[in-house]
């Protein structure tokens, strides 16, 4: 009877295990010009942003979502009026890392920071697919909306390349 049950537990775990390995890892990246960047002027150094919005997600062979996260690393380089990088030693947080020093509570229709925003929208995708973000972005999705207001595009196209990613395994 000991064996019986061990062997049942035994394969218990086996097909869990084997259901766990069915679910797929899938990064992807954006990377654009930001809002911030603008020409150096003879009194005042020029700026030019890059973003980069992070995705990494988990989904099934349906490429429903089971999990994903989102980050962005926003980057800003000076340069003079003669086209000359000005180095700066500083260190550079994602928005993530920031967390309230971001300062965008107060700019927000809803009240929330950046990181607060992206965690509203992580548990918003679960079990949705990425056709139904796109979609709910294009329509201005009155839930996703409450959770999230905050500029999607580029959540959208870096969720795309991950699930695009995880699928082709």
């Amino acid at each position: 009877m000991k064996k019986l049950l061990a062997l049942v537990l035994a394969l218990v775990l086996c097909l869990t295990a084997t259901a766990a390995f069915a679910d797929k890892l899938g990064f992807g990246s954006v990377t654009g010009f930001g809002h911030s960047s603008k020409d150096a002027t003879e009194d005042a150094a020029g700026v030019w942003q890059v973003e980069t919005t992070y995705c990494a997600v988990l989904v099934d062979d349906n490429g429903v979502i089971i999990e994903i996260k989102f980050d962005v690393a926003q980057n800003n380089f000076k340069f003079d009026n003669e086209g000359k990088r000005i180095v700066e030693e500083v260190e550079r947080p994602t928005k993530l890392e920031k967390g309230d020093a971001y300062g965008m509570k107060a700019a927000s229709a809803i009240g929330l920071d950046w990181y607060e925003q992206a965690a509203g929208l992580q548990q918003w995708l679960i079990g949705k697919t990425v056709e139904e973000f796109e979609a709910a972005v294009a329509n201005g999705d009155e839930t996703l909306l409450a959770v999230c207001s905050i500029t999607a595009t580029d959540f959208v196209e870096a969720a795309k390349k991950a699930v695009a990613n995880a699928l082709a395994e």
